[in-house]
């Protein structure tokens, strides 16, 4: 018995985040190895911020197809904020799941930004570890030349090389 609703709430989102947490991490055991996901204080303060906001986030850069195991992340960390994505993982992929990523492969482009625009995402998390080091700066320079978006947090988390996979760290959240 937890005494109180908010006690129980509580509760089942630790225990989900502990389970989902274990799952992504070894979900993919076989020949891909495991990708483990930081879990409580490791998780970048980006997911903190998401909390206070209300609508559906997007994250972006997705993951190249090469890491594709890596999308599982980003419905993990909504656990932390409770916003609906646009992109995730379930057991079916609606034909539109597929176009969305594509047409999202090239952000900060016309055709992303448009797409975002017209479905109503306003908050989008750049994750710029995700890129390549030259291709960073060219996107990050690409998004802070773009006037339909604008910087509303930046994040410093230092994160612990233990989570490189998922290319955490130096957050950006931006508003469409």
């Amino acid at each position: 018995n937890y005494g109180s609703s908010s006690e129980a709430r509580r509760s089942i989102r630790i225990g989900s985040r502990c389970w989902l947490a274990s799952f992504v991490s070894i979900a993919d055991r076989g020949r891909h190895g495991t990708a483990p996901v930081p879990v409580g204080d490791d998780v970048p303060s980006v997911y903190a911020a998401l909390r206070a906001g209300a609508g559906p986030v997007i994250e972006l850069p997705l993951y190249p197809d090469p890491a594709r195991k890596l999308w599982a992340a980003y419905p993990y960390f909504s656990t932390y904020h409770w916003r609906p994505l646009p992109i995730g993982r379930t057991s079916f992929y609606p034909p539109a799941h597929d176009l969305l990523a594509w047409s999202l492969r090239d952000f900060p482009d016309e055709r992303s930004l448009t797409l975002l625009d017209r479905l109503g995402i306003r908050t989008i998390v750049v994750h710029p570890r995700v890129w390549t080091a030259d291709e960073r700066r060219v996107r990050m320079a690409a998004i802070e030349a773009e006037p339909r978006l604008s910087l509303t947090q930046a994040f410093d988390d230092t994160v612990s090389a233990r989570f490189a996979a998922p290319g955490l760290g130096d957050e950006r959240l931006y508003r469409l």
